[in-house]
């Protein structure tokens, strides 16, 4: 499968578009709400439902939860 320069630099730009855009400080403090979270028994959907209102990227959640989940290795089994 070949990727179009063209559609990947459109996807660049609305990135920046987007990040350019938002209340910065805010969306850092719902990431570290959920970070926060991630440590305790809060409840994180409410928590990512605001990242997203406030154009947290789905990377930058993601992200904020590995600092504390880490990334699920599936067992090789060999």
């Amino acid at each position: 499968m070949k990727l179009n320069p063209k559609v990947t630099e459109q996807q660049h730009q609305r990135l920046r578009e987007t990040r350019n855009s938002r209340d910065s400080k805010a969306v850092e403090q719902a990431l570290t709400l959920i970070s926060n979270a991630c440590s305790s028994n809060e409840n994180l959907f409410p928590l990512v439902i605001e990242a997203v209102k406030l154009n947290a990227t789905l990377g930058e959640i993601m992200n904020s939860m590995k600092e504390v989940f880490g990334t699920y290795m599936a067992p090789s089994g060999f």
